[in-house]
């Protein structure tokens, strides 16, 4: 807690150490689209360790390099429910992708920005108490 002496305020500030981790699930049909996506966010100066792919053959060349990839979803790590999770594994054996964002409250407001100015609108956020949602998914 910080006080501002000359206006007799407080304010709190959020300690990282104390930040809740979310994870942000979004789904793309082609390793393009997962592509330009990560252009966005290294355009944006966001943090590449936070994100992972899910999907078949994701490369380790750039713009994936510093990307966490696998060939399977662990939804239970994440807190998904299990008839979601299913939907994403279905899409990824279909040869889809996902893009997963596991970040702090103020991480994940710049990273669902960036998602909103590359024009994705179809995103779900999980957490242990309560998943938010962008989604007709």
């Amino acid at each position: 807690m910080s006080i501002d002496e000359n206006n007799s305020t407080a304010s709190v500030t959020s300690n990282n150490e104390f930040d809740v981790t979310r994870h942000t699930v979004v789904h793309l049909p082609h390793l393009s689209n997962v592509e330009t996506l990560l252009e966005d966010f290294i355009i944006h100066s966001f943090p590449l360790y936070k994100i992972s792919i899910v999907g078949e053959k994701v490369p380790q060349s750039p713009p994936f390099t510093g990307v966490a990839a696998s060939e399977s979803f662990n939804a239970e790590a994440m807190s998904i429910p299990e008839e979601p999770a299913q939907r994403y594994r279905d899409r990824v054996k279909a040869g889809e992708y996902l893009v997963i964002i596991s970040a702090s409250d103020r991480d994940m407001s710049q990273a669902i920005s960036v998602l909103e100015m590359s024009g994705i609108r179809d995103w779900k956020i999980y957490d242990q108490a309560q998943i938010f949602t962008n989604s007709s998914f």
